[in-house]
């Protein structure tokens, strides 16, 4: 996936040891959140094959129940 959202960064303090703010602005486009939903579809795909079987817990996020991008999207923004 190629993002095309662009977020920034911010410096908080003059203090060196202060984290400076990120702000990641992700699934911020319209293209951002459609190649998020054809992500997800095809890791579900690639794990799901016999060859993980045995690595593969279970999806966690979003959750095997949701399929709608919709969905999807709205879980990532959370």
């Amino acid at each position: 996936m190629y993002s095309d959202s662009r977020g920034s960064v911010k410096i908080q303090s003059k203090d060196p040891k202060e984290h400076p703010k990120l702000r990641f602005n992700y699934l911020s486009t319209e293209q951002d959140r459609r190649e998020w939903g054809e992500a997800v579809r095809c890791a579900r795909k690639i794990l799901n094959q016999p060859a993980f079987e045995e690595f593969n817990g279970g999806e966690l996020s979003p959750g095997k129940e949701v399929h709608s991008d919709e969905k999807i999207i709205n879980l990532g923004c959370q």
